[in-house]
């Protein structure tokens, strides 16, 4: 079958990565190497606190590995990964044959460019526009000269609670 370029992003459970990272990182790719795959990046994101708790866990560790596999290899891979108790959640992306080597070699690049990168793009406070640099164009009032207060009801107008206005 075709060897294709994927991402697998993993979310591994804090305690064990934390003690042992390299490890987890030995763990993960060795699920990926089981299948014939070929890991051409690997790279660790941290351990941020989640948006909600996922297996009870409120923190998690990210690594985020690229690899190049066969396609018949993904489904046992995701298998494995959702037997492993080290891997709380993944996500395996095929990346599209015209940009894979440009987003490898985009995350692949040594980190003080793109530290340096993040910051003189929008990443830091320092390189945001003020509200002042938008135009927005008129803005609407509480009265829009029709009288009637800018589209809310008035307070002696009867209202019966079915989303009429007034008795007729």
């Amino acid at each position: 079958m075709a060897v294709n370029t994927y991402e697998i992003l993993f979310l591994l459970d804090p305690n064990k990565f934390s003690a042992d990272p390299d490890g987890g990182l030995r763990q993960v790719n060795g699920i990926v190497e089981q299948y014939g795959g070929e890991i051409v990046f690997t790279r660790p994101w941290g351990e941020p606190k989640l948006a909600y708790p996922v297996k009870n866990f409120k923190k998690g560790a990210y690594v985020l590995t690229y690899f190049k596999a066969d396609s018949l290899a993904i489904p046992k891979i995701e298998h494995d990964c959702r037997i492993n108790e080290m891997i709380l959640r993944h996500l395996v992306i095929r990346l599209h044959a015209k940009i894979a080597d440009q987003v490898i070699q985009h995350v692949s690049g040594p980190p003080v460019e793109r530290e340096a990168r993040d910051r003189d793009g929008f990443e830091g406070r320092e390189g945001r526009r003020s509200r002042d640099d938008f135009d927005r164009g008129p803005r609407r009032g509480r009265d829009d000269g029709d009288g009637d207060g800018g589209g809310r009801r008035h307070r002696d107008e009867a209202y019966d609670g079915g989303g009429r206005r007034g008795r007729e």
